[in-house]
């Protein structure tokens, strides 16, 4: 038996579900639908040496700093409102390495839920007076794609093909028409993760015409997107005539609404892609088409 050590991990308060991985080892890959998703390109269950030794190895950071390497303070706020908690594990068979420490199940002896900002500066976010990540619901409208209506979002991961190339998310889309270069069109396009996608969009040459053209383009990846999709496009014609504002606590005002000012370029592209699905609709019911 080894000495008895403390580690930190995330995991869901009602099953201790990963970010990654299930507590029965099946996929899950709820860390590619938070907005920054910072760790999300890691191998993680992927790696042989989660089966070292023929074991089942879960993973934990040895303190503060390793945990913030992994994850972001918007990572880490994003998985406590979805009932991700962070957890404090007294365990006794063990290893490590430079950016974690690897643990059996068996090897835990004991497990405390402590609060969030016992490892994140939380208060950067959270007590700023912008969204935090939540939707905001009315009569009239719907602020804020997150929770249940991340749909609307362009993280959302629902795929969709456009000019015959298969895309990941609509910010795939984005950021790849955004470019020229071939070679960032190829990474943007094999990258798993909408955050990263967006990474590369940010570091990639942009064309030339992007600035004129980027409105049209952005409404034809979201028709795409909920055109080709039934569960998708009943999602956004069940949005009714609410206007859709893409409230946002990241700074963009152009295709969003930060701090109370902004375009909503990418509500107003949503809204423009409901109406074009909605008139769609109501052509196949005149013709006699059902179920549309």
């Amino acid at each position: 038996m080894q000495e008895t050590i403390k580690t930190y991990r995330i995991a869901h308060k009602d099953n201790q579900h990963g970010m990654w991985y299930n507590a029965d080892g099946s996929y899950n890959g709820f860390i590619h639908t938070l907005t920054e998703g910072r760790c999300a390109d890691m191998p993680m269950g992927h790696d042989d040496k989660y089966r070292k030794d023929g074991k089942r190895w879960y993973s934990g950071a040895k303190d503060k700093s390793q945990m913030n390497f992994w994850f972001s303070v918007m990572d880490a706020y994003e998985l406590e409102t979805a009932g991700y908690y962070l957890y404090e594990y007294e365990i006794n068979e063990y290893w490590k390495d430079d950016i974690q420490v690897y643990f059996t199940q068996e090897g835990v002896i004991s497990q405390t839920r402590i609060p969030i900002d016992t490892m994140f500066d939380i208060s950067s976010i959270k007590y700023t007076g912008v969204l935090n990540n939540k939707t905001e619901v009315t009569e009239y409208y719907i602020k804020g794609f997150f929770e249940k209506y991340r749909p609307l979002s362009n993280f959302d991961t629902t795929k969709f093909i456009m000019d015959g190339i298969t895309f990941k998310s609509a910010e795939h889309a984005l950021q790849y028409y955004k470019t020229d270069c071939s070679e960032w069109k190829e990474k943007i396009l094999n990258t798993p993760t909408p955050a990263k996608a967006k990474e590369y969009g940010h570091q990639c040459p942009m064309k030339d015409e992007w600035e004129d053209t980027k409105v049209k383009i952005v409404q034809e990846i979201l028709y795409n997107k909920f055109s080709q999709n039934a569960h998708l496009r009943a999602f956004l014609l069940n949005t009714g005539f609410k206007y859709l504002e893409e409230t946002n606590n990241w700074g963009d005002d152009f295709w969003g609404v930060y701090n109370g000012a902004g375009k909503n370029m990418m509500g107003k592209a949503l809204m423009i892609v409901r109406t074009r699905l909605l008139a769609e609709r109501l052509v196949m019911r005149r013709m006699g088409v059902a179920n549309v």
